[in-house]
């Protein structure tokens, strides 16, 4: 549990600076307002596993739509 709770702190951590970098990108916009509004909410959620999910699913559209603007 520990463990646990010590990544998801990381992944938080990581995810603000995420949502800092895409300022940067202006075709970002709509996910910069996604993962704000994602890492609000995973704080008032209780299940961690409902938080580890949705924090991985923001990594995997942000991760999309660097990808997809670099061409």
């Amino acid at each position: 549990m520990c463990k646990h709770s010590l990544s998801l702190l990381l992944m938080f951590k990581h995810s603000l600076s995420l949502s800092l970098m895409c300022k940067h990108f202006t075709n970002l916009s709509p996910m910069c307002k996604y993962s704000s509004n994602l890492v609000l909410m995973s704080k008032h959620l209780s299940n961690l596993d409902h938080v580890i999910k949705y924090i991985y699913k923001l990594y995997y559209n942000i991760f999309l739509s660097i990808l997809f603007s670099q061409k």
